[in-house]
């Protein structure tokens, strides 16, 4: 115990350095290898043998749970093949399966030959799912013999976005099933092993049914999110405001609400006459109905976690601090799950319960008295979420912090009560139906009130994008805020200098920093979008936006909702809040289908076209959509011109007259683009009759990079473009699983001749090539497949 008693204090910086072990282990990236290195430095300089031993052990538990984790991830994928067909047996969580009339969908336990069972997800959908009489499977545990399609869970197709994969990896899955049939429903038989798991899910399903089945009333939905965990299709129209409002995160189980309900429940056991003893148990046994209840999310396992270990230290004087039972708690789930460094909830439950104690000196249940601390903390809270948060929202809005201010004092005094008193009517609603229709009115009052004030609509008009495309910019915003908060009571003029100063320069100049030209081959499935993006300048070209048909029976009807899933969150994660120009190269609908959803959310200056493609049937009914700011400029066929500081040159052919009644590829314009002393093409969807009017204008220029035209088609892309452009890189995009087989064989026989590297957007994800002064040219992917990798790093290119 004295050589612990040593330790005392030291357990954060302990915390601290796991963490950045952690993140060099997963990421492999110098930047967190140094700060690793110094984080181990500042421990072998405490010069406490007893904290240099922790320090050491804690590394290695982490190391071999790491390593055990992923061995056990490596042999769930070794045991099936993507996209094989499997007979097999699934059991269902009732609690985390949605599911509708025709649908259902979640995570369960897939079992396969020898009784092997490891968890995925599954969808199932079908329009006679009535006729195979379906059970509720969110009212009990059960398990179905099916016959499906194993898929791997794939990681983000383009940069920079919410890691689906890693999401799940988190959770130990690394597969999904797709069922097709289901020949065998039965109620889930426990064994002696599983029983107690299977009976608390059965119960908890059975207590929050009701509850789940009224959640498609919308004040239900937010009544079930706010005090339950329960999400569904209802709430997640109302997730996007809350989190523009900066409220999101009450509406997220924590320790909030943890610490709210013993108050209330230790004034009313008390009042009742309860001895103050049995009350503290009452207590802790409520509270941990209540987290069983909800699942166990992270911020209430660290509330009911500081709790047991506070009483046991004070019960048997245990050498720990305050400050030390919450790093002690952190050190304990890394260890459990080396992966939770990488959930952005684990680490902002953790990092705002270290920042109210840094600021308080303990972590107590509510925030401080006074209206300016409260401010203050709330501004200290922002300004170290903001920064990694980020990696998710690619914003900043300085008016959350008043609507925080204004509902954080509302929501404790009003709405978490209010939200119990509605519980309970909920509850009995479901035995006196006509309640259920006064819960209805409520609901239909409370949405007329949020769509008249509209709230989230005016916080919208505050927000600033920055992106998610550097390291950089979050440590810069993490080191104003510790020099804020450094200065705040000893010279409080300077903490508001520097933190003014600080977040002018990272959030109006930082897009002026960014040394890098680059280019990108986004990743829209099977269709173009490519993205310049200028060095030391906000100034961004698209070359087409992609775009998808609503369905293969009506060719002619868009995909609206497509572009919200690719090239908006692709262009907004790179900070991309305007376009200078977006280049329609020919009217395909997989080339400029995203338009119109694209400048609604982004602004466009100009746009480049075709007299051809104004001329088109699918442009008609576009251009009335396309706001009257965005000035429009039309090429004749044999035109060209420069744009973008004549950096990028835009060539519109001649279309002979044997191609003018063909489809609209033939009308397909070629950018160029040129960086440092290297030049990129790109061919669009040219076919091989007109690439030798395209040779002419290149007559005695080489191409280093060559986007080949029409997704690797074998109409496209001659011998002879090929033999003359003399490329050192070629790039394809074409969607995975096309069903047109692009990039066809003949072409990638061409390229495999000339022993030309070649990288796919069906293979690697979006393409980014980027030059950095003295340091040279790089290429990365967002799907990281080291053998093609090892290939281009390998090309000329990069010389």
């Amino acid at each position: 115990m004295n050589k612990l008693t040593s330790c005392r204090y030291h357990w954060t910086l302990i915390a601290m350095l796991i963490s950045l072990f952690l993140l060099f282990l997963i990421h492999s990236t110098l930047s967190f290898f140094i700060l690793f290195c110094l984080s181990l430095i500042r421990i072998i300089k405490c010069d406490n043998k007893a904290v240099i031993i922790l320090a050491v052990f804690f590394l290695l538990l982490v190391f071999v749970r790491h390593r055990f984790l992923e061995n056990k991830l490596q042999e769930q994928l070794s045991m099936l093949n993507d996209q094989e067909k499997i007979e097999a047996t699934i059991t269902i969580n009732p609690n985390q399966i949605q599911q509708s009339e025709n649908t259902f969908y979640g995570e369960v336990f897939l079992i396969i030959e020898n009784d092997t069972t490891f968890p995925v997800t599954v969808t199932y959908w079908n329009e006679e799912a009535l006729q195979e009489n379906l059970p509720d499977l969110t009212l009990s545990s059960y398990r179905l013999e099916i016959e499906g399609e194993i898929k791997q869970v794939e990681p983000n197709r383009n940069f920079d976005l919410f890691n689906y994969q890693s999401y799940l990896k988190r959770k130990g899955i690394a597969w999904g099933v797709e069922v097709k049939k289901i020949k065998k429903i039965s109620l889930n038989q426990s064994n002696l092993i599983n029983h107690p798991l299977v009976l608390l899910a059965n119960v908890r399903a059975r207590l929050t049914h009701y509850i789940r089945k009224c959640g498609q009333i919308p004040l239900v939905s937010i009544h079930n999110k706010l005090l339950y965990n329960l999400n569904s299709t209802v709430y997640q129209d109302y997730k996007q405001a809350f989190m523009t409002l900066g409220i999101l995160h009450f509406f997220s189980i924590s320790g909030f609400h943890v610490n709210y309900l013993r108050r209330v429940l230790n004034t009313i056991l008390l009042r009742i006459g309860i001895s103050p003893l049995v009350s503290k148990k009452i207590n802790f046994i409520l509270l941990t109905f209540f987290a069983w209840l909800v699942a166990w999310p992270i911020g209430v396992i660290r509330s009911m976690s500081v709790i047991i270990i506070n009483d046991l230290r004070k019960r048997f004087d245990w050498p720990l601090s305050s400050l030390d039972v919450l790093s002690v708690i952190y050190i304990t789930l890394l260890i459990i799950n080396p992966f939770n460094i990488k959930s952005l909830a684990f680490l902002l439950s953790f990092i705002m319960s270290y920042l109210i104690y840094f600021y308080q000196g303990s972590i107590v249940d509510s925030l401080s008295t006074t209206w300016q601390e409260k401010s203050e903390l709330t501004l200290f809270c922002f300004l170290f979420s903001w920064p990694l948060l980020l990696s998710s929202t690619y914003t900043i809005n300085f008016l959350q912090l008043a609507v925080v201010l204004l509902f954080t004092p509302i929501f404790e005094r009003w709405i978490l009560p209010s939200m119990f008193s509605f519980s309970i009517l909920l509850y009995v609603s479901q035995y006196y139906p006509a309640l259920l229709k006064f819960i209805t009115y409520l609901s239909n009052v409370f949405q007329r009130m949020w769509e008249f004030l509209s709230l989230h609509s005016v916080i919208e008009s505050g927000t600033i994008l920055l992106g998610n495309g550097s390291f950089f910019l979050p440590i810069f915003l993490f080191g104003i805020a510790i020099i804020w908060f450094y200065y705040l009571k000893s010279n409080p003029k300077l903490a508001w200098q520097s933190l003014i100063i600080g977040y002018s320069i990272g959030i109006l100049f930082y897009p002026y920093l960014d040394p890098r030209e680059r280019i990108i081959v986004l990743d829209v499935g099977q269709g173009d979008a490519l993205l310049y993006k200028k060095a030391f300048s906000k100034e961004a070209w698209l070359v087409d936006t992609g775009g998808k048909m609503a369905s293969y029976q009506e060719k002619n009807k868009l995909d609206t909702q497509f572009a919200l899933k690719n090239v908006i969150p692709a262009l907004k994660s790179q900070g991309i809040a305007s376009l200078e120009g977006v280049i329609i190269t020919h009217p395909d609908i997989d080339h400029l289908g995203n338009l119109i959803t694209l400048i609604q959310e982004i602004e466009i200056k100009h746009l480049y076209y075709s007299k051809f493609t104004k001329e088109s049937a699918i442009w008609q009914t576009m251009a009335n959509k396309i706001p009257n700011q965005t000035q429009h400029h039309i090429l004749n066929p044999g035109t060209k011109v420069r744009v973008g500081g004549n950096q990028i040159e835009i060539i519109c052919l001649d279309m002979p007259a044997s191609l003018k009644d063909d489809f609209s590829n033939a009308s397909s314009l070629i950018t160029s683009f040129v960086i440092d002393d290297k030049k990129f093409l790109n061919m669009a969807d040219l076919p091989i009759e007109l690439e030798k009017s395209l040779l002419q204008v290149f007559s005695s220029e080489k191409i280093d990079v060559l986007k080949i035209g029409h997704h690797g088609s074998k109409t496209s892309t001659s011998e002879d473009l090929l033999d003359q452009l003399q490329p050192e890189l070629a790039l394809i995009s074409s969607g995975k699983d096309n069903p047109y087989n692009h990039p066809h064989s003949e072409t990638i026989e061409k390229l495999e001749k000339r022993h030309l590297n070649y990288l796919d957007t069906q293979d690697v994800g979006a393409i980014e090539i980027s030059y950095l002064p003295f340091y040279g040219w790089s290429i990365r992917t967002a799907i990281n497949k080291e053998n093609l990798n090892i290939q281009i790093r390998n090309s000329n290119l990069l010389s």
